[in-house]
């Protein structure tokens, strides 16, 4: 599963909203981690959505984050 430029902008939105939440003026290692742990969480819920709302089976989608 690769990223393309719509995921990296994404991240890069979230990364930038948590470090204005934090009032940093830098994004550090800790704060991109945190976006992307965000997003991951974000894509994990909108697929267990999808998963909820579909009659029929769907795909095992594993998803890691290093």
């Amino acid at each position: 599963m690769g990223s393309n430029a719509r995921d990296l902008v994404a991240v890069t939105n979230e990364a930038i909203s948590i470090s204005t939440t934090q009032k940093k003026s830098i994004i550090d290692i800790n704060i991109i981690r945190s976006a992307l742990h965000r997003q991951t969480w974000d894509l994990q819920s909108q697929v267990h959505d999808e998963d909820s709302s579909s009659s029929t089976l769907s795909p095992n989608y594993n998803l890691h984050v290093k």
